[in-house]
C-alpha cells in the first residue's frame, strides 16, 4: 500500500485490539488460523493482480479482514451464552471464555493453567475424573452432569459436553473442547415437577384414590397403582384396559356402567357415577368414578380421564345412618322422659353446687383471715421480740467494740425485712379489716399501691361513706375489684384505672373502669379463670356482675349488690 509520499508501507498490526482474549495469537502463521464452526470470511479475496504493488495491497487487505473476522469470532466466543473450556489430558484449563469464568466464579487469569477439578464440588470430583477418562478413550462427545463449586460456597449444576479439539486448531497437544451449560433452571423445573408429582401421589394415596386415562378409540387404558388397588388387581399395568375395568365391576352393575359411559360419550363431557367392585380379598366395595371426556376438533370423544375413589366407608356409614335413623325416633321418645327427670335433678344439683361454692368461698376467706391474724399476731410479735433482743445484743457488742456488732446490725435489717414481709402477707390474706369502713380503706390502699408499683394512674372515688358491717360481703367486693384491676394491667395494659364505690336506691355499686385494650372474646364463649371467680363471688352475694367494653377503648366491671338481701349492710345513715 502506498503512502502520501509514494513509498510503500505495510499495514500496522494491532495486537492489543485483535489478539483474542482466550489465547488466540495474531503472531501465529495465517495457515494455522481456522474459522470457528461453519463461519467463513464475509468478503471473498479478489483475484490477485499482476503487479507486485497490487499483490501487496491485496495481501494486506486480506490480512486486515482476517484479523477483524478473528476478533469478531473471539468476541462471540467470549460472550457466548454457553461456557467453553479447553482442557488438557490431565484436566488443566488451557482456554476458557468469559461465560465459563463467570460460571466458575473466578477471573480468567486465575483459572488459566489451573486444574478444573478445583472448581468441581467435592462430591462430584470422582465423576469429573471419570469424565476425563472417558474423553481419553473416545473420539466422540462425552456428556456428564455435575455441580461446580464457586468461591462463595454456592454450587451450580452444569452439563459438560466434551469433544477432542482438531489437531490443526491446536497443534502440539491434545485438548478437549468442553461446553458448560447451566442446569439451574432445568433442575428447578425438575424439582418442582417432582414435588408436584409427589404431592399428587400423596394426595391420591391419602384420599385412597387413583387416576384413570382411557383411550376410547383403542380401548387401552393407563391408570395409577392406586386405581389398580381399587379394582383389586394384582398385575397393576399389563391388564389396564376398558374390558378389565368392566370385568372388575360387580356383575349387577356392569350393564348400568356401560349404559352410563355410552351416554356420557354421546351427550356430555363430565360424568360422575358409583359402582360396586369385586375385590378378591376385600369383597364387594364401592367405587366412585369422576372424570371428563376429551373430544377432538370434530367433537368426537377420544379420551376419558378421571379419578376413582373408594367410598365404601361412606356407603357403610350411610347404611348405618339409615338404620340408626329408624331407631332414633323410638329412643328419642324414651329419652325425653329421662331428660325431664334428669333436668329436675340437674337443677337441684346446680342449686346445691352454688350453695357449696358460697360456703367454700366463706370458709376460704375465713381461713385466710385466721392465717393472716396468726401471722400478724404470732409470727409478727415473735419477729418484733427478736428485733428487740437483737438491738440489746448490738448495743452490748458495740460497747465492747467487737466485730460481731456489724453482724448484729445486719441481722437487725433482715429481721425488719422479714417483719415487713409478714405484715404484707397478713394484709394479703386479710385485706379488709373487720370494721364498717374497712372496704373503703382497703380499696384506697389498693389504688395507692397500684399507682406506685405499676406507675399508672389509679384512683379511688367514693363521694359518700359506704359502711359495710358484713366483712364477708366486703371481702368479696374487694376481691372482685382486685381481679378487675389485675386484668386491666395484665391483659388490657391500661394507663388509667378508676375504682368507684357508691350506694343508692337500695343497691350497693362497685365499679372498676380502665382505658386499656378490649379483652378478646374466648372461643365458644368460655370465660377466663378470673372472670369465673368474679362471677362465683357475685353469685355468693346474690349480686349482679356486668363486664362490658367501652368505646372507643377500655373495659367496665360493675358489681351491684341489693341491700335488701344483706341485712347487715349499712350505707352512711341508710340501714338496709
Amino acid at each position: 500500500m502506498m503512502n502520501g509520499n509514494g513509498k510503500c508501507r505495510t499495514t500496522r498490526r494491532r495486537p492489543a485490539r485483535f489478539q483474542s482474549r482466550q489465547g488466540w495469537d495474531a503472531r501465529r502463521p495465517l495457515a494455522s488460523l481456522r474459522p470457528v464452526g461453519n463461519a467463513s470470511v464475509t468478503k471473498k479475496v479478489p483475484r490477485p493482480p499482476r503487479t507486485l504493488r497490487d499483490r501487496l495491497d491485496t495481501l494486506h487487505a486480506a490480512q486486515f479482514e482476517l484479523e477483524v473476522s478473528r476478533d469478531r469470532y473471539a468476541h462471540l466466543y467470549d460472550f457466548a451464552p454457553v461456557g467453553y473450556v479447553s482442557l488438557s489430558l490431565v484436566g488443566q484449563i488451557i482456554q476458557l471464555n468469559l461465560t465459563a469464568a463467570s460460571m466458575l466464579g473466578r477471573s480468567r487469569a486465575a483459572l488459566l493453567k489451573s486444574p478444573f477439578s478445583v472448581c468441581v464440588a467435592k462430591a462430584d470430583v470422582s465423576r469429573f475424573l471419570e469424565h476425563l477418562r472417558r474423553c481419553r478413550g473416545s473420539d466422540t462427545k462425552v456428556v456428564t452432569e455435575l455441580s461446580l463449586r464457586q468461591p462463595s460456597g454456592a454450587e451450580v449444576p452444569v452439563q459438560l459436553v466434551s469433544s477432542p479439539l482438531p489437531y490443526s486448531l491446536w497443534p502440539g497437544s491434545t485438548l478437549y473442547q468442553t461446553a458448560l451449560t447451566d442446569l439451574t433452571g432445568r433442575k428447578q423445573m425438575e424439582d418442582s415437577l417432582r414435588r408436584s408429582e409427589e404431592r399428587l401421589h400423596l394426595a391420591l394415596r391419602a384420599a385412597r384414590a387413583g387416576a384413570l386415562d382411557l383411550d376410547l378409540a383403542t380401548g387401552t387404558a393407563n391408570w395409577s397403582d392406586g386405581f389398580s388397588d381399587l379394582l383389586g388387581l394384582e398385575n397393576r399395568h399389563s391388564l389396564a384396559s376398558y374390558e378389565t375395568l368392566l370385568a372388575s365391576l360387580h356383575p349387577d352393575d356392569r350393564a348400568a356402567a356401560q349404559r352410563i359411559l355410552r351416554m356420557v360419550w354421546r351427550r356430555r363431557s363430565n360424568f360422575r357415577a358409583e359402582f360396586r367392585v369385586l375385590d378378591p380379598l376385600k369383597g364387594a366395595r364401592w367405587l366412585s368414578l369422576s372424570g371428563r371426556v376429551l373430544r377432538d376438533e370434530d367433537g368426537r370423544p377420544v379420551r376419558l380421564t378421571g379419578i376413582g375413589i373408594d367410598v365404601s366407608e361412606r356407603k357403610q356409614a350411610e347404611e348405618l345412618l339409615r338404620k340408626a335413623s329408624r331407631s332414633l325416633e323410638e329412643r328419642v321418645r324414651e329419652r325425653t322422659a329421662e331428660l325431664r327427670a334428669a333436668n329436675v335433678e340437674l337443677e337441684r344439683q346446680i342449686a346445691q353446687r352454688k350453695r357449696l361454692e358460697r360456703q367454700l368461698l366463706e370458709v376460704s376467706e375465713h381461713m385466710q383471715r385466721r392465717i393472716g391474724q396468726d401471722l400478724h399476731d404470732g409470727l409478727g410479735q415473735q419477729l418484733t421480740g427478736l428485733r428487740y433482743l437483737n438491738n440489746v445484743l448490738h448495743e452490748k457488742l458495740a460497747q465492747k467494740s467487737l466485730p460481731e456488732a456489724d453482724d448484729s446490725e445486719r441481722l437487725a435489717q433482715l429481721l425488719e425485712q422479714a417483719k415487713s414481709q409478714v405484715r404484707q402477707l397478713a394484709r394479703g390474706l386479710h385485706p379488709v379489716a373487720i370494721i364498717p369502713d374497712g372496704l373503703m380503706t382497703a380499696l384506697g390502699q389498693l389504688a395507692d399501691s397500684v399507682a406506685q408499683l405499676h406507675r399508672v394512674g389509679c384512683r379511688f372515688d367514693c363521694p359518700k361513706p359506704v359502711l359495710i358491717a358484713d366483712n364477708v360481703v366486703a371481702t368479696h367486693l374487694f376481691r372482685i375489684a382486685q381481679e378487675a384491676v389485675n386484668n386491666a394491667l395484665r391483659h388490657g395494659r391500661a394507663r388509667q384505672i378508676t375504682l368507684a364505690l357508691s350506694a343508692n336506691n337500695g343497691t350497693l355499686h362497685l365499679q372498676v373502669q380502665n382505658d386499656g385494650r378490649i379483652l378478646p372474646v374466648r372461643r365458644q364463649g368460655e370465660p377466663g379463670l378470673g372472670l369465673q371467680i368474679m362471677k362465683s363471688r357475685s353469685e355468693a352475694m346474690g349480686a349482679e356482675l356486668e363486664v362490658r367494653p367501652l368505646l372507643p377503648g377500655g373495659m367496665l366491671v360493675r358489681c351491684s349488690v341489693p341491700l335488701t338481701k344483706t341485712e347487715r349492710l349499712v350505707s352512711g345513715n341508710e340501714k338496709a
